[in-house]
């Protein structure tokens, strides 16, 4: 078969397809993997984030291995692979004892661009076998509709390992909801704990406190992304930079929340709604008054004299050795603390490893807190996980959530420090008008009253933290802090009122 001369891809002959690869650079990049340097594996993990990117079957087999301990946080060498490999009866699969030991011998340097040779090579075969597919459905008389959805499936598959960003600094997410934002660079400052804006909730728990795996829970339309942007503060406001995984929304659609939840004293242009109204029809008003406005508060929130203090990650259906990779990627290249990492939600986490693929949800649950606490506290931050609530709840006469409304809750409110619960008498509109205030036991309007419910706390007590919810702008407050009209210089403000 004579080779490629532009490039060094070797090729093979796979039911009348030529797909390329490289075995070479496959030997290269696991080798390098079973090197002992978590940090280096965890780059490639990243990178990699599917199995089916290696075209050896034993070289997939043997990448399972390395991914499987990594997420157990257990170093990946060549005694505790090929000893993985023999318990699961995967080792003469994986080339035997002899081929995985010469493949331990091979590094390289340069691992970051044999990955993207990788993912090249991925995206051809898989374009080059989606087109297969299509001239076989053609000549079969297939429906067209069904082919163009494979086709862009495929598409979609070949584009996503070749590089689609997922990751977004605080001015990449201001760029995308105004426009042509300014770029602003790192980090904040460091402290051993994170304080708490929310008075109310401050006395209760005092701090997001290092190595804390802190469970938000509460059913739809409760206030979990209003409580996760007041979290983002919490760490801007501190001088550190928040990480945001957002396996739920979009990037563009946690900025406009975010902007919104900055105008919290203005009842109409800084509405979510009015935001995404202005920013799809520009007026002369928007570009002279209300985008510079929007620029500045959130540039005073968001950023430092060292850069950027909020970075969001969209990417969807992550499995726990991508966001450790990810969370690890930013702590290591950074000159300043991470304040803490909030994820959006468990429910979205892949919880699918090539070991537990055929155990149960709770043991998969299991699985997933247990390595997220681990992650909390090796890197000395606080992990807060979004849950949802099971639909229990809604049946009892009193609606306030406890631990036993957590989906497969045995396992999640063993591994947490610390769980909240969100609740809003004001969603549930077969209640009384007004409701009791937990903190000062008197009547008060149920209009815009929320309660975080601590549940569980290993640093301290137990209670309820009052909340105002803040519909028209999606943010909360303390229930004490009533929300002014704008001042008449309020475009003339330097920075976010609280």
């Amino acid at each position: 078969m004579q080779k490629n001369k532009q490039t060094d891809f070797k090729h093979v002959i796979q039911n009348d397809l030529i797909l390329p690869h490289d075995l070479q650079v496959e030997r290269l990049v696991l080798g390098q993997m079973l090197s002992g340097r978590p940090t280096e594996t965890a780059e490639i993990l990243a990178i990699l984030k599917s199995t089916d990117i290696f075209f050896n079957p034993a070289h997939r087999t043997l990448y399972d291995a390395i991914k499987t301990l990594y997420i157990k946080s257990q170093p990946a060498d060549l005694i505790t692979v090929t000893y993985l490999l023999r318990e699961t009866g995967k080792l003469e699969e994986a080339g035997g004892v002899g081929y995985i030991a010469e493949v331990s011998q091979q590094h390289t340097f340069h691992y970051l661009e044999h990955c993207a040779v990788l993912l090249d090579l991925y995206s051809k075969r898989t374009l080059m076998q989606a087109t297969a597919r299509a001239q076989a459905q053609i000549l079969d008389n297939e429906p067209l509709t069904g082919i163009f959805t494979d086709m862009q499936m495929a598409l979609i598959e070949a584009q996503e390992p070749a590089g689609k960003k997922s990751m977004y600094d605080g001015s990449m997410v201001l760029e995308a909801v105004t426009a042509n934002m300014v770029e602003i660079a790192k980090y904040g400052l460091d402290g051993d704990g994170t304080r708490i804006r929310l008075n109310e909730l401050r006395s209760i728990l005092g701090c997001w406190h290092r190595g804390d795996l802190v469970i938000i829970a509460g059913r739809p339309a409760m206030g979990k992304t209003s409580f996760v942007e007041s979290i983002l503060s919490d760490f801007a406001i501190s001088g550190k930079a928040g990480i945001f995984l957002s396996l739920e929304m979009t990037a563009l659609q946690v900025g406009y929340r975010l902007l919104s939840g900055l105008s919290v004293t203005d009842s109409r242009k800084y509405s979510a709604a009015e935001l995404k109204t202005s920013a799809m029809y520009p007026t002369e008003e928007v570009a002279t008054v209300v985008v510079p406005e929007l620029q500045k508060r959130f540039k005073n929130r968001y950023s430092n004299n060292a850069g950027s203090l909020l970075f969001i990650d969209d990417q969807s259906n992550m499995n726990i050795a991508q966001i450790r990779a990810k969370v690890m990627q930013l702590i290591a290249g950074s000159r300043n603390p991470v304040g803490g990492v909030v994820i959006d939600y468990l429910g979205l986490i892949d919880d699918t490893t090539p070991t537990n693929k055929g155990d149960n949800k709770v043991n998969r649950i299991a699985d997933i807190t247990r390595a997220l606490k681990c992650m909390a506290k090796e890197f000395a931050i606080p992990v807060i996980l979004l849950c949802q609530l099971s639909r229990a709840v809604e049946t009892r006469q009193d609606k306030r959530p406890i631990l036993a409304d957590l989906r497969d809750s045995g396992a999640i409110e063993q591994d947490a420090d610390v769980v909240l619960f969100l609740h809003r008498p004001e969603y549930y509109r077969d209640c009384e008008e007004f409701v009791e205030h937990h903190t000062e036991g008197t009547q008060v309007s149920k209009e815009g009253y929320g309660e975080i419910i601590v549940a569980k706390n290993r640093n301290g007590g137990l209670g309820i933290a009052p909340f105002r919810f803040i519909a028209h702008c999606t943010a909360m407050v303390d229930y004490s802090e009533q929300p002014t009209a704008a001042p008449a210089n309020y475009y003339e403000v330097e920075q976010v009122p609280f």
